[in-house]
């Protein structure tokens, strides 16, 4: 669950998935929430990694950001986790069906 790992994995899935968003976040046994996104170029009109960083690390407690491609950041309170992912869900699939 390290953050180094999370980055390497968000980039396998970008890479196989091809135009895609990918949010990645797991819970330490310090309890701090490590949290990636990784967004296909083409998608950056659309979804920008830094703000979905960013809503989901504030939900969580934490802070994030980055660039629209790629972003990371941190929560420190994992116990909404399922809820501010299924938000971040909601938020994606109203922004992906505009395009």
């Amino acid at each position: 669950g390290d953050p180094a790992a999370l980055r390497a994995t968000a980039d396998q899935l970008k890479s196989k998935l091809g135009k895609a968003v990918v949010v990645l976040a797991t819970v330490q046994t310090d309890g701090k929430v490590p949290i990636v996104a990784s967004v296909a170029k083409e998608l950056t009109d659309l979804v920008k990694a830094g703000a979905l960083v960013s809503a989901l690390a504030v939900d969580l407690g934490g802070r994030g950001g980055g660039k629209p491609e790629f972003a990371q950041g941190s929560g420190n309170n994992s116990t909404n986790l399922s809820e501010a992912l299924a938000k971040i869900d909601a938020d994606l699939q109203r922004a992906l069906k505009k395009s």
